[in-house]
């Protein structure tokens, strides 16, 4: 009777239960979170880029659009809307004619808007229909104008 008896008498080893990995540490919470924050920081970024250049990108595709019409009315609206957006009111709404120009071109690094003074009064005030030349020199101007535009000036 000897080891074998003394064996079998002996109670069972008690094993410790297996480390669980819920509830998660504070460590892995702090992880998590941090994770998280970094996620949401850079989606909101992206975003707030996203939207940053929106006014810009609609206003390129409608004068694309504009492009085909051929209507100085329709543009001067266009460019005036855009400049609403970005610039405050008192400094836009009450422009006209050369002034309008002159404020277009600050906006620029060289003037574009001024050589089509003539162009512009006749085919905005007095209705006349501009020759195709004259036409492209707008639109080119008024591209120019809206790629070129600073998105940090909004007031």
């Amino acid at each position: 009777m000897g080891n074998t008896d003394k064996l079998l008498s002996l109670a069972p080893l008690d094993r410790l239960p297996e480390p669980s990995w819920w509830p998660l540490p504070l460590s892995a919470w702090l992880m998590i979170g941090g994770i998280v924050l970094i996620i949401g920081i850079v989606l909101a970024a992206i975003a707030w880029r996203y939207g940053k250049g929106k006014v810009k990108r609609k206003a390129l595709h409608q004068l694309a659009a504009l492009a085909e019409q051929q209507d100085l009315p329709l543009l001067d609206n266009l460019l005036r809307r855009v400049a609403l957006t970005y610039f405050p009111r008192h400094d836009v709404a009450g422009l006209t004619g050369e002034a309008w120009l002159k404020w277009l071109d600050a906006h620029l690094v060289s003037p574009q808007f001024q050589p089509l003074t003539s162009t512009w009064s006749q085919g905005l005030y007095r209705g006349r229909q501009l020759e195709s030349c004259q036409w492209a020199a707008c639109i080119t101007a008024s591209q120019a104008w809206i790629t070129h535009l600073n998105t940090e000036a909004k007031c």
